[in-house]
């Protein structure tokens, strides 16, 4: 697997991650977080999206650069 790819699929996850750490906050009911956690949160939630199409893309671009 090239490097491209790698990167591609790590990117992905992290993507994916984003979003059940920003969906997670998004549903907390508890007590009032940190304000830097509550941050993280609005921001993983936003920016998940970006997140994957970018590591879609790296993947992609790995496969066709073979």
């Amino acid at each position: 697997m090239s490097r491209t790819r790698m990167a591609g699929l790590l990117i992905f996850l992290l993507g994916i991650g984003m979003l059940i750490c920003g969906a997670g906050m998004f549903t907390y009911q508890g007590e009032a977080l940190t304000p830097l956690v509550s941050k993280l949160g609005e921001f993983s939630f936003i920016y998940w999206v970006p997140t994957v199409i970018i590591g879609i893309a790296l993947f992609i671009a790995g496969r066709k650069s073979k």
